[in-house]
């Protein structure tokens, strides 16, 4: 999975529609787990504040679950 360093659209928004789209195409199941942040962060060479900022914004819209 890529994002577009050189779009207009904010790394965050590309990565929360990047995992947004995971789950309505069922790549994430109800329940599953999702990369964890630092897993993320490797993979996609991002900071950690933006994957934050991704999860945290996909928490409030319903669309994950944060669980300890």
């Amino acid at each position: 999975m890529k994002l577009d360093r050189h779009s207009s659209i904010p790394l965050y928004a590309q990565l929360k529609k990047l995992i947004a789209d995971r789950i309505e195409d069922g790549t994430y199941k109800p329940g599953d787990k999702i990369p964890t942040e630092l897993e993320l962060c490797d993979e996609l060479e991002l900071s950690r504040p933006t994957v934050r900022q991704a999860i945290a914004e996909l928490v409030s819209e319903n669309m994950l679950t944060i669980m300890k």
